[in-house]
């Protein structure tokens, strides 16, 4: 028997859209989300240039996606993730 208590997720609310709305604001719309299409296409309100400049670090298939940070202050690579 289940506990009254134990708490059920309404997964179809998610994401939550206030905040991945704010989560795009932040981040010029560069949000990596495992269920959107693939090939990714430039996101609304972002430049071109913008764009072209995330590119050039993005490389996604239908197995993975990869992304390398650089601190733009000094340029030295800070963080790589897949």
């Amino acid at each position: 028997m289940r506990s009254p208590l134990v708490f059920k997720p309404d997964w179809e609310k998610m994401p939550f859209n206030p905040l991945l709305q704010r989560l795009g604001e932040k981040t010029n719309q560069r949000i990596f989300r495992t269920d959107d299409s693939f090939p990714k296409a430039q996101p609304s309100g972002m430049s071109g240039a913008d764009w072209k400049a995330f590119q050039a670090t993005y490389e996604e298939d239908k197995l993975y996606f990869q992304t390398t940070v650089s601190d733009k202050s000094n340029g030295h690579l800070q963080a790589e993730s897949s």
